[in-house]
C-alpha cells in the first residue's frame, strides 16, 4: 500500500513539474504589452463618456445578437481612417464586455513596439488569456505544449488550432446553437500595425477557418485601417457570409461627439487651471469651438491633440505669464516635415555605396534638426491657438487635414 502511495506521489510531482514547465514556455512567448490592460498601455485611449454612443450600441447589439444586420456574422471589422477612434472604441467594447463576462482574449498591435508589431506572439498571448478566462481549458493547453515544447516555432495555424480552437471546442457549443450565456469574443486591434502584410491575411483567414471549418463558438472584433491586404482579404469570396463591416463615417455623427468631448475637456481646464481667475466665463468662444470641430474633419485625434497640449501648458515654466493672444499656424510649418519624409524615402531607395549613405545621413540629420524646430513651433502655435481667450478668429489658419497627414 505504501509503495502504491509513493508511486502516486511521484507521478503527481512529475505531472505538476511538466505542467509548470509547459506554463513557463507559454509565458515566455506572450507579448504582455499587447493586453488591453497592460502597464505598457497605461491610460489607454477609450471613448469619452457619452460619446460614440451609436457605434458602441451597434457593436454591443452584434455581441448580443440583437442587431438584424449583423447577428449572423461572426467577424465584425471595425474600420476607418487614422485618428477616427478605432482603438478607443475597441478598448471601450472590451471593458463593456468584461462586465458581462464575454471577453476571453485580446491583442493590441502597435507598429512602434517590437514586442507587438508582428504575429509571432499572437497565439501565445491569446492562449495565455484563455488559460485564465476559461479555466476548463488549462489542462488541454498545457498538454498541447507538453507534447510539443517547440509548438511556438510551428505555423500560426497549427498553434491556433491546438491552443485556441481545440480547447474552446471541447467546452463550448457549436455556433449554430449558441445561447446568450455562451457568447464569447476575441478582440484584435490595429491589425494594420502588424508589419508583415502576409501575417495580416494569415490571421484573418485563420479566424475564418476557425468559424467555418471548426465551428469555433467565438466571435471576433477586428479593428484596423482599410489597408490593401486587409481590404482584399475581407473582399474575397471565402469571406462572404462570415463578416460584417462597420465603417466609422459621418453616419455615426462624429462631429457631435467631438463637440461634447471638447466642451467637457475645456470646462475641466476652465475650472481647475491654477490661473482660472484670468479665464473668461465663456471660453473658448462658440466660434472657436466650432472651428476646432469643423477642422477635426471627424477625426478625434485632432481634437484630442488640441486638448492634450492645452493641458500641458500647466507644466511649462512661466505659464503664469500667458500672453492671451494667438499665434497663427501656416502651411509653411509642415514644409520641413514633408521634406524630411521625402529625404528618408529617397535615401532608402537610392543609397547603396557607403559614401553615398553617409551623404544621405548628413542630409537627413539636417532635415531632422529643422523638423524638430518646426514641430516645436507648430506645437507652441497649436497650444496658444487652442488656449486663446480674446481673439475671435484665432483658429482660422489651422488645417485639420494637414495635421492628420503627420
Amino acid at each position: 500500500m505504501c509503495v502504491s502511495i509513493q508511486i502516486l506521489q511521484k507521478w503527481l510531482y512529475s505531472l505538476l513539474h511538466l505542467f509548470s514547465a509547459s506554463f513557463e514556455i507559454l509565458q515566455e512567448n506572450v507579448a504582455h504589452t499587447a493586453f488591453h490592460n497592460s502597464a505598457a498601455r497605461f491610460d489607454p485611449p477609450k471613448c469619452h463618456p457619452h460619446t460614440r454612443v451609436a457605434v458602441l450600441k451597434k457593436i454591443m447589439d452584434w455581441v448580443h445578437r440583437t442587431d438584424w444586420e449583423t447577428w449572423y456574422r461572426y467577424i465584425l471589422w471595425l474600420t476607418g481612417a487614422a485618428g477616427a477612434g478605432k482603438s478607443a472604441i475597441a478598448q471601450s467594447i472590451i471593458e463593456l464586455c468584461l462586465l458581462e463576462g464575454f471577453v476571453i482574449a485580446s491583442f493590441f498591435f502597435f507598429r512602434s513596439d517590437s514586442t507587438r508589431n508582428h504575429a509571432k506572439s499572437l497565439v501565445a498571448t491569446l492562449a495565455y488569456q484563455i488559460f485564465f478566462s476559461v479555466p476548463s481549458t488549462q489542462a488541454i493547453i498545457q498538454a498541447a505544449i507538453e507534447n510539443d515544447p517547440l509548438i511556438f516555432t510551428r505555423s500560426l495555424e497549427h498553434q491556433f488550432d491546438l491552443l485556441v480552437v481545440q480547447p474552446l471546442r471541447k467546452f463550448y457549443k457549436p455556433l449554430d446553437t449558441l445561447e446568450e450565456k455562451w457568447r464569447r469574443i476575441i478582440v484584435i486591434d490595429g491589425l494594420d500595425e502588424c508589419l508583415d502584410h502576409a501575417s495580416q491575411r494569415q490571421i484573418l483567414n485563420m479566424f475564418r477557418d476557425a468559424i467555418r471549418k471548426y465551428e469555433l463558438p467565438i466571435i471576433f472584433l477586428v479593428a484596423s485601417r482599410p489597408e490593401h491586404d486587409i481590404n482584399t482579404t475581407f473582399g474575397s469570396k471565402h469571406m462572404v457570409g462570415v463578416f460584417a463591416r462597420l465603417y466609422l463615417d459621418e453616419s455615426y455623427e462624429p462631429d457631435e461627439d467631438i463637440r461634447r468631448f471638447l466642451q467637457d475637456s475645456f470646462e475641466e481646464i476652465r475650472t481647475t487651471d491654477p490661473f482660472k481667475s484670468g479665464i473668461p466665463m465663456v471660453w473658448p468662444t462658440p466660434e472657436a469651438m466650432e472651428s476646432i470641430v469643423r477642422k477635426s474633419s471627424g477625426q478625434f485625434v485632432y481634437a484630442a491633440t488640441v486638448v492634450r497640449y492645452v493641458h500641458s501648458i500647466r507644466q511649462q515654466p512661466g505659464s503664469e505669464k500667458r500672453p492671451w493672444h494667438c499665434t497663427h499656424m501656416h502651411a509653411s510649418h509642415f514644409t520641413d516635415l514633408h521634406a524630411f519624409a521625402r529625404t528618408c524615402t529617397d535615401s532608402a531607395r537610392t543609397a547603396t555605396h557607403p559614401a553615398r549613405i553617409a551623404t544621405h545621413l548628413a542630409r537627413i540629420s539636417t532635415h531632422l534638426t529643422r523638423t524638430l524646430h518646426a514641430l516645436t513651433r507648430m506645437l507652441h502655435a497649436l497650444l496658444w491657438t487652442a488656449y486663446r481667450l480674446e481673439t475671435d478668429n484665432s483658429l482660422g489658419q489651422i488645417d485639420g487635414n494637414n495635421l492628420k497627414k503627420l
